[in-house]
């Protein structure tokens, strides 16, 4: 599940602000004499700093989309194995899918690779290594093995228009971080 990136800021400011709160207790605990306000210009020059950082680093993320560019190389890669069938949701094209996440403080990112129905460990293993093969960078790549594509079509009134679906429950097999 992924969070939104306001949910991210509020909960890692409330983090540092909590941490910042914590250190400045122990620091009038241990500097009794020390005029409160000299904490508090302290405590608000290093929240006001790592603000800046966060907002620096987020534009960064932001701004390139290099990595978008990967997924199509995933993509490619997977494909050419030849263990990964159809896509239900897909017809056109195999069960594999491609994203882009982030992580941490300063939103390291990774990619996502998800594939549907392969089974085997042996072919997971080969999906893993040429996934492996084609990252850029050391760049860290999730690939995820579901046991199949739960695809639900939803159709018209009439039973015979096929108008969308959705994705239902899907049990994740294996999980492989290549780092």
């Amino acid at each position: 599940m992924r969070y939104s990136i306001w949910w991210d800021a509020v909960c890692t400011i409330g983090g540092v602000i909590a941490i910042l709160w914590g250190l400045a207790a122990i620091a009038r605990a241990c500097a009794p004499n020390v005029s409160p306000a000299v904490f508090r210009v302290v405590r608000n020059v290093l929240l006001v700093s790592y603000i800046g950082c966060y907002v620096f680093s987020f534009l960064l993320s932001v701004g390139d989309k290099t990595g978008n560019g990967r997924c199509q190389d995933f993509w490619d890669a997977v494909v050419q194995t030849n263990v990964v069938p159809q896509s239900v949701s897909s017809p056109a094209q195999p069960a594999v899918f491609c994203s882009e996440a982030e992580y941490g403080i300063l939103r390291s990112r990774y990619q996502l690779v998800w594939t549907y129905s392969v089974p085997r460990d042996q072919q997971q293993k080969v999906v893993a290594a040429v996934t492996a093969r084609h990252r850029v960078n050391g760049a860290a790549v999730q690939v995820v093995f579901y046991d199949r594509e739960n695809w639900q079509v939803q159709t018209a009134a009439d039973d015979k228009t096929v108008i969308g679906g959705t994705r239902g429950p899907e049990k994740i097999q294996r999980v492989a971080v290549i780092r």
